[in-house]
């Protein structure tokens, strides 16, 4: 399995890699998990901008694109309106699926002998990617603005009979209201037998005033 990758800054040059690395360590690209820089502000877009469908009409090796191209090629435009799809048919080729992305890379991978289920299934995965090379992380965490107080976690600020507490404890799993609704205020206050007293305040004041 080959796919080859594109970025902007290497325009003039062609990486080839494999799905799940770029060769060498020297040469693979390092680098932090990135999307695009419009998604989270507004509704979720599809990086995924076209997908390339090159397969032979009669040689067996493109079956099972051809039967995707019958059973589930309409759902999958259906379900992916901003997705364009081309069909290329050429004679005595080996298939392709080549996935165009809005950041100008793009990625093909050889489908040969494969089935239309696990084309469907490597269709949704280049659907739902970013359209970044696959790269090894230089660290573990990434942070613009770093702090001196450290990486944030679950347990920062927490008080610390948490790690001797036995779990599990009903104190702990209940449920904490940020705000309480007025009727559930009213109702504390009539445990507490405060509604009552300010209710018979609230009376003598204005027997006074009459």
């Amino acid at each position: 399995m080959r796919g080859k990758y594109i970025a902007q800054s290497f325009a003039t040059r062609e990486k080839f890699c494999t799905l799940w690395s770029f060769g060498r360590e020297q040469d693979q690209l390092g680098g932090y998990l990135q999307n695009g820089f419009y998604n989270g502000f507004g509704r979720y877009v599809c990086q995924l901008n076209r997908v390339t469908l090159k397969f032979c009409k009669y040689t067996p090796s493109s079956k099972g694109v051809r039967d995707f191209i019958e059973t589930g090629l309409i759902d999958y435009c259906r379900e992916n309106p901003g997705v364009a799809v081309y069909l290329s048919p050429r004679r005595r080729r080996s298939p392709i699926l080549v996935c165009e992305y809005l950041n100008g890379s793009y990625h093909w991978q050889s489908v040969f002998g494969m089935s239309h289920q696990k084309l469907k299934l490597w269709l949704d995965l280049y659907t739902t990617r970013s359209g970044e090379p696959i790269k090894f992380f230089k660290k573990p965490v990434k942070c613009s603005w770093p702090s001196v107080q450290g990486v944030w976690n679950p347990f920062l600020n927490k008080p610390t009979d948490i790690n001797v507490t036995e779990l599990p404890s009903e104190e702990r799993g209940r449920y904490i209201e940020r705000k309480i609704s007025a009727t559930e205020q009213l109702l504390r206050m009539q445990g507490e037998g405060k509604l009552n007293s300010i209710l018979f305040s609230d009376e003598s004041t204005n027997e006074d005033k009459v």
